[in-house]
């Protein structure tokens, strides 16, 4: 029986390190986690998270369009006065239809647990839960996805091999008894790829190395979960291995009409070279333009390229395969530098229409919300947000050119949005090439859309003083300064 610590520290015992022992424990109860004033309460039946609670759900809303401030105003007084929590507030004041609170409160309670992965500290604590209620397995969340997302989208590689200790020296190779729960995971970015790699003469680090976050992510679940052989020796090659012959290299050469033998050959395998390489990459372009340029318009079956009738097997089978070409990674393999952005929100609806999908209960409810339409916008703004949340940490890091590969695609997908415009905004100025007047617009788009939002006075401030507008940038830091007397201008 796995015994675990009442609490502890997420720097001795990280989160991703610290959910899988909860899942192979079969713990159910509540955990708390802490990380100076912001708290989150995840409760947990047999290993799996199935409610999350933490603040930031009236924003969330507010941010989609789905509320209006004041409609936020009058939840947090109808919370505050009955003891309730938000989502009890917002149904009681029929804000929210049940079915869209429902599939909001789900994509928040994912984000609210994915979002302490990026903590650069914190603490923990178990203890026991509330009742459990009947529906329990419709409503938990796939800790397995929670820990890929969070890692893949939090860490950076190096911490997931610093995480993963001496293993990352080690060489690794498959178990060959962990057939199963390789095949559960196969589903998740990188794994696959990560598989392909570890044949017992590679280390574990490098072969993460030669992947990206995914990988690692990918590396930290199987090693978790006990799926790797690991071994301080690399495997000797098979007999069969050691006793063949060299592969003949083959060289073919084709003259052209009219250029010399040499010029011709020369000529010829550079085209040839070129079209192989180039020939994918323009498919790949293709194919991702196309179905970016559709995305208003695609439900999540559509986006994976599924029947409605499709099962959990062709729906992972879709998704590893959207992955493999889609993914933001593999397109930049390609050097399709172009079309990043684009790789970014295509992947976010990918994720998101696969995570639904495999889940029983969402795919009922989203299958229910399809026949009553508005299951477009709810993808919409799902997507966008998805983005925003990515370039934000990427924003606060100082990434800002980074952070436009999401800030971008996000303010397309939801122009209406202050808080994406701002973050737009300022990334473009604070870039290594500034644009200013693409950031000056999207910095005024955010104040007309919202005029409360301090942050963005101090961003177009900082703007216009830099470009010599002086007495309109005093006027917005004036403003900054009334909404928030602890704003200071921006360097």
């Amino acid at each position: 029986m796995t015994t675990l610590p009442d609490r502890g520290r997420l720097g001795i015992l990280p989160l991703p390190a610290l959910l899988l022992l909860l899942v192979r424990a079969g713990y159910s109860g509540r955990l708390r986690l802490s990380s100076g004033n912001d708290v989150r309460t995840v409760e947990i039946h047999e290993g799996r998270p199935f409610r999350v609670a933490g603040p930031g759900l009236c924003d969330r809303l507010v941010a989609s369009g789905r509320l209006s401030r004041d409609d936020a105003a009058r939840v947090a007084a109808r919370a505050g006065a009955h003891g309730g929590s938000e989502e009890n507030a917002i149904l009681a004041l029929r804000l929210l239809a049940p079915r869209a609170l429902w599939i909001a409160l789900r994509a928040h309670e994912r984000e609210l647990l994915i979002d302490c992965f990026g903590w650069p500290d914190g603490e923990f604590e178990l203890a026991t839960g509330r009742e459990v209620p009947a529906d329990v397995r419709s409503l938990a969340h796939d800790p397995f996805d929670i820990i890929h997302s969070g890692v893949s989208l939090r860490w950076s590689v190096p911490r997931a091999l610093a995480c993963l200790g001496t293993a990352a020296e080690r060489f690794a190779s498959l178990d060959p008894g962990s057939d199963e729960t390789c095949a559960s995971l196969r589903c998740l970015a990188g794994v696959e790829a990560l598989s392909k790699r570890l044949d017992g003469r590679m280390r574990l680090g490098d072969a993460v190395r030669a992947c990206d976050t995914t990988g690692a992510a990918a590396a930290f679940l199987l090693h978790g979960l006990g799926a790797l052989v690991l071994s301080d020796e690399p495997l000797p090659l098979s007999p069969t291995e050691a006793s063949a012959p060299a592969r003949p290299r083959i060289e073919i050469r084709v003259a052209g009409k009219g250029a010399s033998p040499k010029a011709s050959r020369e000529s010829s395998l550079e085209e040839a070279a070129n079209w192989s390489a180039r020939r994918p990459a323009d498919t790949v372009r293709r194919a991702l333009c196309e179905r970016h340029a559709r995305l208003a318009e695609l439900d999540h079956y559509e986006v994976l390229g599924v029947a409605r009738s499709a099962d959990a097997a062709a729906i992972r089978r879709a998704y590893f395969s959207a992955a493999k070409t889609f993914h933001p990674d593999a397109v930049a393999r390609l050097g399709l530098d172009d079309v990043r952005e684009e790789a970014n929100a295509l992947f976010a609806r990918i994720g998101a229409a696969h995570a639904v999908l495999l889940d029983p209960a969402q795919r009922r409810d989203y299958d229910e919300s399809l026949a009553g339409g508005g299951a477009e916008e709810a993808q919409r703004i799902a997507s966008a947000e998805t983005l925003y949340r990515k370039g934000e940490v990427l924003l606060r890091k100082g990434a800002f050119d980074d952070a436009l590969r999401f800030l971008r695609p996000a303010a397309e997908l939801d122009p209406e949005d202050a808080a994406y415009q701002s973050a737009l905004g300022w990334a473009l100025f604070k870039k290594q090439q500034p644009e200013p007047d693409a950031a000056r617009a999207a910095l005024e788009r955010a104040v007309a859309r919202d005029p409360s939002a301090a942050v963005t006075h101090r961003r177009l401030a900082a703007l216009l003083r830099a470009v010599g507008k002086t007495s309109e940038a005093a006027f917005h830091l004036a403003r900054s300064r009334e909404l928030d007397p602890r704003s200071t201008p921006l360097g």
